[in-house]
């Protein structure tokens, strides 16, 4: 890119276009091939929500990292990593709840992993900041 910043709707987009993939991949490793022809509408509406998944879950790691430098982000986006593959099958066990259940689902291990972290964190540094403004 020539100094312009993506816009963070187009990296959602990717995001969620990857998340389809790994799900295709997943289908594939888990059941060895595609379904036939006559399952294909059923499975596009089903990647649709994945889309959806992989799209807020990049949105969230990103709003969760906002402001975040150095070391700390760096051992978030190892998170974020670590929890997608988890993301992955918690959004198939979703899908026993329907298409609300996909997306829910696939947003808890990124909650976990990242966001409890980011909320820790953000937490202590306003605890500490505020102990040493009233002891001073």
């Amino acid at each position: 890119m020539s100094g312009q910043a993506r816009s963070p709707w187009s990296a959602a987009a990717a995001a969620g276009l990857a998340f389809c993939g790994l799900q295709v991949a997943l289908a594939l490793v888990r059941f060895g091939g595609l379904p036939s022809s006559a399952d294909a509408p059923s499975m596009l509406s089903g990647l649709a929500y994945f889309f959806v998944a992989g799209a807020l879950a990049y949105l969230m790691v990103r709003i969760l990292l906002k402001g975040a430098t150095g070391p700390w982000r760096r051992k978030m986006l190892v998170a974020a990593a670590v929890a997608t593959p988890f993301a992955l099958l918690m959004s198939l066990v979703g899908g026993l709840f329907g298409p609300v259940g996909v997306v829910a689902y696939a947003l808890v291990p990124y909650l976990l992993l990242v966001g409890i972290p980011v909320a820790g964190r953000k937490l202590w540094r306003r605890a500490r900041n505020s102990q040493s403004d009233c002891c001073s």
